[in-house]
């Protein structure tokens, strides 16, 4: 934990030289229109809490930067940001940095004013300095932070060591088992429920990883090492900071579970093919069951109707060990570097986008609701009937999996887990050697990286 800290002191002193050089501004901020006292508010200048500034009505721009946050297209950007945002505070423009990668964007000194990530990136993000503590304007506004799903805020809390509060939650997301009913229904097997364990899924893949009139049909495909081993919750470097945290039973145990799956005859195919993913899922339609994100399931709905497949979803599995616990916590937040020339500009759209009114426009689209209410939940993407007649209520019926705390090191050390499954089905080696050698690999890294 020191050396993590110390590193990440260190990135950030050296990010933050160059910024603070810039200056920064405080977005415009007028004093308050006394002429329009007991009369509608004028759009964009709502009555406010004390101490809490009231924004400019003057025109200003949000630079927003998207790192890893799904924002992929311009109607991404309209219906998530600039539409609940303009409705609200029609000064405010919000505008995309597009085509550049954050170590450049940083070198150049383009700082943004909001920058959207997931918690899965947010390391990197303040690695780089691009981070502040949100705890001043939550209070100074009093923004009601209750509402949001108390998984993703318990997340937020291990980033600030010393209880920063570096980013809003404003989407979140589940883990789900999809299934082909096809398949199910040719094999004459009955179709997997909520709350099954892993060992159930497995006991289920056997009996539908069939051949049946020349076509193969594949039982599962079970995701990658990183998603099982997150989980368990398990970390993968010491508190420390300074070795791989690998070379332990529980890892040997999710890696026993893959050799488990990977055993079954037929989940392996020809050239040592075993990892098929959710495209073969929707258009070969001969997987019979995949872990996958709801919400990168919403998005290839439409691939599915086109191709057919016949589906349906259940909750993500269980180990045995920790009933009730799914997939690891995911969402979408937003961060204000602490060099944003706009920050209060860019608070306002935090409030809107995490407003009940957004929220629920957000929850019938692509977005599913940040907010603690399952009766919204269960209305995601209603707009396009995405889940018209599916089990998303079952789907919730376990808790997102609390993470360790991240480290810069984690992306490359999942790399080694990888490569170590793959030595498993490729080159048959056993599950402690395949464990060991990560962890040799990632020791190593960790080592080469700190010097």
């Amino acid at each position: 934990m020191m050396l993590r800290k110390q590193l990440h002191t260190a990135v950030i002193g050296c990010m933050m030289v160059p910024l603070l050089l810039a200056g920064c501004s405080g977005g415009g901020e007028s004093p308050r229109d006394q002429t329009n006292m007991g009369k509608d508010p004028v759009p964009g200048t709502e009555a406010v809490s004390p101490g809490k500034e009231e924004l400019s009505s003057d025109p200003v721009t949000i630079k927003l930067y998207s790192y890893n946050a799904g924002i992929n297209t311009e109607q991404d950007l309209h219906d998530l940001f600039i539409k609940p945002v303009q409705d609200k505070y029609p000064q405010i423009t919000i505008e995309q940095i597009k085509d550049v990668k954050m170590d450049a964007m940083v070198a150049a000194n383009e700082i943004p004013d909001l920058i959207v990530t997931s918690n899965y990136y947010l390391r990197e993000v303040l690695d780089y300095g691009l981070g502040s503590d949100l705890n001043d304007w939550v209070e100074r506004d009093g923004v009601d932070l209750s509402k949001l799903d108390r998984h993703a805020m318990k997340v937020m809390e291990q980033f600030g060591e010393g209880g920063e509060l570096y980013g809003i939650p404003y989407s979140m997301n589940y883990g789900v088992l999809l299934y082909n009913k096809d398949i199910f229904d040719l094999l004459g097997v009955d179709y997997p429920t909520d709350n099954m364990t892993w060992d159930e899924v497995v006991a289920l893949a056997r009996k539908v990883t069939q051949t049946v009139d020349g076509v193969s049909y594949i039982g599962l495909d079970p995701g990658p090492i990183q998603a099982m081993i997150r989980s368990r919750s398990l970390p993968v470097v010491d508190e420390a900071g300074s070795k791989a945290a690998i070379d332990n039973e529980e890892f040997r145990q999710s890696f026993q579970l893959l050799k488990e799956i990977y055993s079954i005859p037929g989940i392996v195919g020809p050239d040592n093919k075993y990892s098929y993913g959710m495209d073969f899922f929707m258009k070969e339609k001969r997987l019979a069951m995949h872990p996958y994100w709801i919400a990168a399931t919403q998005s290839r709905v439409p691939i599915m109707q086109e191709t057919g497949v016949q589906w349906d979803m259940v909750s993500y599995p269980q180990f045995s060990d920790r009933p009730g616990i799914g997939r690891e916590v995911d969402f979408h937040l937003a961060v204000v570097p602490q060099t944003a020339k706009n920050k209060e500009a860019a608070y306002r759209v935090i409030e809107t986008l995490i407003s009940e009114e957004a929220q629920i426009e957000m929850n019938k689209g692509s977005r599913l609701t940040i907010m603690e209410d399952p009766e919204l939940r269960n209305q995601y993407s209603s707009s396009a009937n995405s889940f018209e007649g599916k089990n998303l209520q079952g789907i919730y019926s376990v808790d997102p999996a609390p993470l360790p705390v991240s480290t810069r090191f984690d992306t490359e050390i999942y790399k080694f887990l990888r490569e170590g499954v793959t030595s498993m089905v490729a080159d048959g080696v056993d599950v402690n050697t395949a464990v060991r050698v990560a962890g040799e690999k990632a020791d190593q890294f960790i080592q080469e990286a700190g010097q």
